[in-house]
């Protein structure tokens, strides 16, 4: 999604500050290179709630059509769940070497993208997404990202990287402090 300017005036309506009148469009928004979208699976029980297949495995590796048609193979080292309290925003972090695949269970997530690889094609190319348990998104390894729980629910993440978790020296999790990288993916981009 984007905006395209109308115009300061239409159809007899004008911005009180004399500001242009925005549009908003419903365009795909652009990824970096290897930043891929995965369709989620969810299915009625018969409790009254859903199922969700999250991602099926094949020899350790993730098989989903999304990826194999990007030639991406993720083979996922260990599954991470964060339960996000609402109000919470996690901004840049970034992983040297990780890949990984997000997926929402429960709720709505605003993400955040910004690609900091200096040889992609995409380099800085920043992309706001909203994440909802029918999408998920893999994120390559140099791609910053970040989150934001706007909602009065706690959200429900479940990630699958494909390096196992290590703190202090060998950490996978490298911070960007947001005034170095000014990219506000929760606010409405209207210009």
């Amino acid at each position: 999604m984007g905006f395209e300017q109308i115009g300061p005036a239409a159809r007899g309506l004008r911005a009180p500050d004399g500001g242009p009148i925005l549009r908003q469009t419903y365009e795909p928004v652009p990824l970096p290179e290897g930043v891929v979208l995965v369709p989620q699976r969810i299915l009625p029980d018969d409790s009254g709630g859903t199922f969700k297949e999250v991602v099926r495995l094949n020899e350790g590796i993730v098989a989903a059509p999304a990826l194999r048609g990007h030639g991406i193979s993720l083979r996922p080292a260990q599954l991470n769940v964060s339960v996000i309290t609402p109000g919470t925003r996690r901004f840049w972090h970034i992983h040297p070497s990780q890949n990984e695949l997000w997926t929402v269970s429960m709720g709505q997530l605003n993400a955040g993208i910004v690609d900091c690889r200096e040889h992609s094609p995409t380099f800085g190319l920043r992309a706001r997404l909203v994440l909802t348990p029918e999408t998920g998104l893999y994120i390559p390894a140099g791609v910053a990202h970040g989150y934001a729980n706007e909602s009065a629910a706690p959200v429900v993440l479940h990630y699958l990287p494909d390096r196992q978790w290590a703190g202090g020296e060998d950490t996978e999790e490298w911070r960007i402090h947001p005034d170095d990288l000014p990219f506000d993916f929760v606010l409405a981009e209207t210009l």
